[in-house]
């Protein structure tokens, strides 16, 4: 995706959405180019840009789905099966 991209989809957001919107926004260069911010500053009545940090992990819903569910430490390994797993043989 280009600046040019952005530009045209704020452009043409604008014209099909009424009243005010809050954009959340990655750090993609696009996003963060000359011709971008300039475009910005024309929607700022209408359009709040907000940045999340460049890491947040709570934020993005997909960052742990490979890690499988609650208390699993790996693909496919749940938290009592890795303890057994690493006990020592009696």
């Amino acid at each position: 995706m280009r600046s040019r991209h952005v530009v045209r989809f704020l452009n043409a957001w604008r014209q099909n959405v009424a009243g005010r919107v809050i954009l959340l926004w990655d750090r993609l260069p696009a996003h963060q180019s000359r011709l971008t911010a300039h475009t910005l500053e024309r929607h700022l009545p209408w359009l709040q840009v907000e940045w999340p940090p460049a890491y947040a992990r709570k934020l993005n819903p997909l960052a742990g789905a490979a890690l499988g569910p609650p208390g699993c430490h790996g693909p496919g390994q749940h938290a009592s099966e890795r303890s057994t797993a690493l006990a020592p043989a009696a």
